[in-house]
């Protein structure tokens, strides 16, 4: 159960950066503490990521009872984000590469590859 969950979580965080596009990213507004759109949330699942000045990230998510920690790393390079985590119970890293399509003071929107795209509010 919890690598399922690590693992909806690690697809979410991945997903998560269907608006009109961007020509530039002000990378500084993806500082701060981010949740998925209601629409976008694993029903009954409280998932909080936090992305720090110094390119650090966070992942704690609550899914039936079960709670998750994880930790990353995450960089802006022109509209693309890129992250890299390791799995809970996981020996090796996992790198994803979304494309931003909206960055606002109070919404994040990304889509990776075909996926659909998925959006982050920001925790005020």
């Amino acid at each position: 159960m919890i690598r399922c969950l690590s693992v909806l979580v690690l697809a979410l965080v991945c997903v998560t950066v269907t608006s009109a596009f961007q020509d530039k990213i002000d990378a500084s507004k993806i500082v701060g503490k981010w949740e998925p759109d209601a629409k976008d949330a694993p029903p009954g699942a409280k998932i909080v990521m936090e992305m720090t000045k110094d390119n650090k990230l966070t992942v704690n998510a609550e899914f039936n009872g079960q709670k998750i920690n994880m930790a990353g790393t995450y960089k802006v390079e022109g509209d693309k984000l890129i992250v890299k985590m390791k799995p809970p119970g996981s020996e090796e890293e996992k790198t994803s590469t979304m494309t931003i399509v909206k960055l606002t003071d109070d919404e994040l929107v990304t889509k990776e590859g075909e996926k659909k795209a998925e959006t982050l509010k920001r925790i005020k």
